[in-house]
Formats: C-alpha cells, sequence, structure tokens
C-alpha cells in the first residue's frame, strides 16, 4: 500500500471518529422545554393552559381586524365564523387559520397596493 492511500484511510477513520464522537458527546435536545428554558426545566400542564389561553387571546387579537366585515372568533370553541357561517380556510397573504372539520366557506381577505384591508372574498 502507498503511503498516499495509507495517509487517505487514516484521514478517513479520523473523520469518522471525530464524527462518532460528536454524536455520543453532544447534548440530546429535549423536545419537551419550553422556549428559552433550561434544558431540565420541562413544560408543565399549567403552562401548556397558559400557552393555550395566549394562542386564543393572539388569533381572537388578529381577527378583531376583520370584524368590521363580518368575522366573528370564538374562543371557547376556537372557530372562526364569517356572518354567522363556519370558515373553512382563512387565508391573509398567510395561512391564519384553517378548520379540520365542517367549515362551509374560505375567506380570502383583499388588500390594495398599500396593504390596506380593502374587503374579504367568499367562496
Amino acid at each position: 500500500m502507498t503511503s498516499r492511500k495509507r495517509n487517505i484511510i487514516v484521514v478517513i477513520a479520523i473523520l469518522v471518529i471525530i464524527v462518532i464522537g460528536a454524536v455520543f458527546i453532544l447534548p440530546k435536545k429535549d423536545f419537551n422545554t419550553a422556549v428559552g428554558a433550561e434544558p431540565s426545566q420541562t413544560i408543565t400542564l399549567e403552562d401548556k393552559k397558559d400557552i393555550e389561553q395566549q394562542e386564543k387571546e393572539n388569533m381572537q387579537e388578529t381577527l378583531l381586524l376583520y370584524a368590521d366585515y363580518g368575522i366573528t372568533y370564538d374562543a371557547e370553541t376556537q372557530k372562526v365564523y364569517y356572518n354567522g357561517r363556519l370558515v373553512r380556510k382563512f387565508t391573509d397573504g398567510k395561512l391564519i387559520y384553517i378548520e379540520q372539520a365542517d367549515g362551509t366557506v374560505e375567506v380570502t381577505a383583499i388588500r390594495d397596493i398599500e396593504g390596506s384591508l380593502t374587503g374579504l372574498e367568499v367562496k
């Protein structure tokens, strides 16, 4: 075996050892930790309820912009309605809401060139 081949094999072996070592040495990601929390802190049931409540409030605030156009949000059931009809999908440049069940209408926000809300398109 030539010395060049031996050097290549040695380099490959060292790289394999480094990769294997990194896999076992680096800390594992704990997917049950809160964002920004220490890895040892797990999300409690109270934290989860607080997060869900905050999400409801955020959705309610987001959809207040569309109230003049007939959009309402029921925070208890977490459903969006357009003039009393359950909304299946609601978009405004990006997906804001999607109902997995029996929504009857699809709503798309219409904006002018400046980005101001001008109306809703209902399908």
